[in-house]
């Protein structure tokens, strides 16, 4: 059972968050729109505008409560906090830039081995553990490994995205099982790294992302929150759970590679799909995902969503249940 102490301060973390996103998105919505940074909301028949950016509430949501939270934890190291926000905070600059000018392709390649280099700085522990298996590998686990793990799951939560609510949603279950699992192995300490994105994304995606969207929140948003979830993996050791619960965005990613490699079509530039009449969506492909389940099934934006987030959810429950 969580002790008082640690369940206050925890409650107060994600309150700061929550507060400051909450403030922040009303504030910047309007800003936005007014200099045109905005998109158009390409599931909705009148294709509506939809303010653009919206990651940056997350991170002054985030910055917040990392300031304020310095007054309760006291008696906790900051250090490692830091640096783990210092990775985040990279991939949000990132995804800013990106949004704004439109990064090359070799950059986007090339570029975020390096922006996860920094987590070898919480990495101190070279075993892994498989299952059954642990091993050491030195230098090769902090300076290569962990920061791959992070890449990878970076990029894999960023892709699997395109609906209302959808990436914002997933990323909100992900951090969920990962608090879960740190709170069922008494590792109280690791949560205060969690609660600020945590406490952040939920309220961006009660108040923001959810269907019908009122904001977008780009690549600063996406970025920034899958290298969050990485780099908790990384630090609570979550190599295996992590895998489980990210089997669908696993799937989302094999289903492009089989597409780019062995489909008569190249569907690597396609985004978006159609409208029908009553609302559901004509799927250009079925090698996405998102588009899977339209593509044999009449679904609309709204219920597709709803049906891949109980996916990630029958797979965060799986990996509990596992304890791995």
């Amino acid at each position: 059972m969580i002790e008082i102490q640690y369940l206050y301060k925890l409650i107060m973390v994600f309150l700061y968050a929550a507060f400051a996103t909450y403030v922040s998105f009303y504030y910047l919505k309007r800003k936005f729109l007014k200099k045109g940074f905005f998109v158009f909301d390409m599931y909705k028949k009148e294709k509506p505008k939809v303010a653009n950016l919206g990651g940056m509430c997350i991170w002054i949501g985030i910055l917040v409560s990392i300031v304020l939270s310095q007054l309760l934890l006291k008696e906790f190291s900051t250090e490692k906090l830091l640096v783990f926000y210092f990775v985040v905070f990279i991939h949000a600059t990132f995804g800013l830039l990106d949004d704004l000018i439109n990064l090359s392709q070799k950059i986007k390649i090339i570029a975020p081995f390096f922006m996860a280099l920094p987590i070898a700085l919480l990495n101190t522990d070279t075993t892994f553990n498989l299952i059954f298996i642990t091993l050491n590998l030195g230098l090769i686990m902090v300076y290569l490994l962990a920061p791959l793990f992070l890449m990878v799951v970076t990029n894999l939560t960023n892709t699997h995205s395109g609906y209302n609510g959808l990436a914002s949603g997933l990323s909100l279950l992900l951090l969920f099982f990962l608090g879960v699992r740190s709170v069922l192995l008494a590792d109280y300490t690791s949560l205060y790294f969690l609660m600020p994105v945590f406490g952040a994304v939920f309220i961006w995606t009660l108040i923001g992302d959810r269907y019908p969207a009122k904001m977008i929140w780009g690549n600063v948003g996406s970025l920034m929150v899958g290298s969050a979830i990485a780099a908790y993996m990384v630090l609570t050791r979550a190599y295996i759970f992590g895998l489980i619960i990210l089997i669908p965005h696993i799937f989302d990613f094999l289903l492009f590679v089989y597409s780019v490699t062995f489909g008569k079509k190249k569907f690597d530039n396609i985004k978006f799909g159609k409208l029908r009449k009553d609302g559901t969506i004509i799927a250009p492909t079925k090698y996405k995902l998102k588009f899977l389940l339209p593509y044999y099934f009449k679904l609309s934006e709204k219920r597709t969503t709803l049906v891949l987030y109980a996916l990630t959810f029958v797979f965060g429950v799986i990996g509990i249940l596992l304890n791995v």
